[in-house]
């Protein structure tokens, strides 16, 4: 199967994201990733290391996205468990012509404005002004008002995950939660 990038058909909202089989994308080394089957169930938050052959079976060593964040930033060894490579789909943005019935269903950004709670999630910001979308943010508030506007306070996603092993508030970006989509 070959993976294509389309055209979007309306460049107004987020891209979304799709998964694909681990064995389409030539190195998934630190790309977000989920496990599992239709038959057994899925595991998000996930990221992909190199895979590695063992005995004739290829494997992709898993790290939860908290350890890939702090192997990352300290530089240290983490325990990964190995993955039959049949068993991961890797995560794409944007549009493509193929899709995989036996994948994960990719959902749907929504508007911030549609979602009860959004402290912890995922976020995409799309600017009005150029529409360049920027992900991996994480919501460190819900919804708030200054005035007559709403805000969300955001962090880049590193630092969202420093946060849980050191303590370290993140520098927050308060963003119009017009312009803000969950994951």
């Amino acid at each position: 199967m070959k993976w294509e990038s389309i055209e979007p058909a309306d460049d107004r909202h987020p891209k979304p994201t799709v998964y694909c089989p681990c064995s389409a994308v030539p190195d998934p080394r630190g790309m977000r990733a989920m496990v599992g089957s239709r038959a057994l169930g899925w595991r998000g938050d996930m990221r992909a290391d190199s895979p590695i052959t063992q005995r004739g079976r290829t494997y992709v060593p898993m790290l939860t996205e908290h350890d890939w964040y702090r192997a990352e930033e300290e530089q240290l060894e983490v325990f990964a468990p190995l993955v039959p490579i049949e068993r991961v789909w890797i995560e794409l943005v944007g549009y493509f012509s193929d899709s995989d019935p036996s994948g994960p269903d990719a959902p749907l950004a929504i508007p911030v404005g549609n979602e009860r709670r959004i402290a912890g999630r995922r976020i995409v910001h799309v600017p009005p002004e150029n529409g360049k979308e920027e992900r991996d943010l994480r919501a460190i508030s819900e919804i708030f008002s200054v005035g007559y506007e709403t805000f969300v306070l955001t962090a880049r996603e590193a630092d969202w995950y420093r946060w849980a092993w050191s303590g370290k508030i993140p520098a927050a970006r308060r963003l119009t939660s017009q312009t803000l989509w969950v994951e």
